[in-house]
């Protein structure tokens, strides 16, 4: 069935879906990159702060 021959509706529907997937998506990559990114940066490097900070005191 070529999609010509499918009703207004269910083109219309395809349509409404597609732009809310879309929206969907877009809304995930700007939280991920306005609150998961940071997040896992600054996670990182108190990882490595924290681990430098016991390297040090055992040496020192």
């Amino acid at each position: 069935m070529r999609s010509a021959d499918l009703p207004d509706s269910y083109r219309s529907f395809r349509l409404v879906v597609l732009a809310l997937t879309l929206l969907v998506m877009a809304g995930l990559v700007a939280w991920a990159l306005r609150d998961g990114v940071p997040q896992a940066v600054a996670g990182w490097a108190a990882e490595v702060r924290r681990d430098s900070w016991s390297v040090w005191t055992l040496f020192g």
